[in-house]
């Protein structure tokens, strides 16, 4: 697989966009650090080696990253929109804790296989889905005495 820049440069050239120097610093950065990005984490990591590019480069270069698919945009229940790197990193899902922000990543191959069918039954044809389940991790229930709800009604 190309590597980050090239993957967005041929994604910029293909578009007719304009190549930037500081688009690529950023992306070099967003693809080390890893993680769940929001854009105010990023910047506070960028501004630390280039205080000189600002929010809003940083703001239109992860939008970029998402549409070029190098970034997938994370909504976590809690009003900030996350960022994570696609490259090379295989589909997954995600338990988020609804009470510490806890966030465990998994995969699943019949998820991956039921939605694929369901699609093919439909006549549909996926271009990106995600799956997150809200609850409650195993550390915050000890802490409040809780046992795992089993509902599966709750959406």
């Amino acid at each position: 697989m190309e590597n980050g820049k090239e993957f967005l440069h041929n994604y910029i050239k293909k578009h007719g966009l304009k190549k930037s120097a500081q688009r690529d610093k950023i992306l070099d950065i967003f693809l080390s650090v890893g993680g769940h990005l929001s854009v105010d984490n990023l910047t506070e990591i960028v501004k630390e080696k280039h205080p000189e590019i600002g929010y809003s480069t940083i703001y239109r270069s992860l939008y970029l990253m998402q549409k070029a698919g190098i970034a997938e945009r994370v909504e976590l229940g809690d009003g900030i929109t996350r960022y994570e790197n696609m490259l090379g990193n295989k589909r997954h899902y995600h338990f988020v804790c609804q009470q510490c922000g806890k966030l465990i990543e998994f995969y699943d191959p019949l998820i991956e296989s039921k939605i694929k069918i369901s699609a093919a039954e439909a006549d549909f044809s996926i271009e990106r889905y995600r799956l997150d389940a809200f609850g409650v991790c195993s550390e915050c229930r000890k802490k409040n005495n809780h046992s795992p709800k089993t509902k599966n009604s709750e959406g």
